[in-house]
């Protein structure tokens, strides 16, 4: 999935902090498992 949508997936040291983000708290988020793009119904 990264490949399909390089321009926005950072690992988890090099994600970008915005307002919104430090409201959502997404530093603390995890994907366990991205089914593939094709895949999806």
């Amino acid at each position: 999935a990264c490949a399909d949508f390089r321009a926005t997936c950072f690992s988890r040291d090099r994600r970008i902090e915005t307002s919104t983000s430090k409201t959502l708290g997404i530093h603390e988020w995890n994907v366990k498992f991205v089914p593939c793009p094709k895949n999806i119904i």
